[in-house]
């Protein structure tokens, strides 16, 4: 159920490929849409992008954390790594 799923989710590293430049910035953004793309790609379940939430729109290579609500009173949290491409 929702409680397993959110042990998988807290134990995954979600790796992001992106385009970046010499800087490490990226030339777009890593959006919550594309989280939760590659989390249903990873999991087998279909993630909402609303279910994801970013602190903050990714713009640079590195690691960062995503929240995900599973369920209005359960929500995982997630390692993203994003890498250049």
């Amino acid at each position: 159920g929702a409680q397993a799923l959110a042990e998988r989710l807290e134990n995954a590293s979600v790796v992001l490929k992106a385009r970046a430049g010499p800087t490490g910035r990226l030339y777009g953004a890593v959006t919550n849409a594309m989280v939760a793309q590659e989390l249903s790609t990873l999991m087998e379940v279909e993630f909402d992008r609303r279910d994801v939430q970013l602190d903050d729109t990714i713009h640079e290579l590195g690691s960062f954390q995503a929240k995900v609500r599973l369920h209005p009173e359960l929500t995982a949290s997630v390692n993203l790594v994003v890498e250049p491409l």
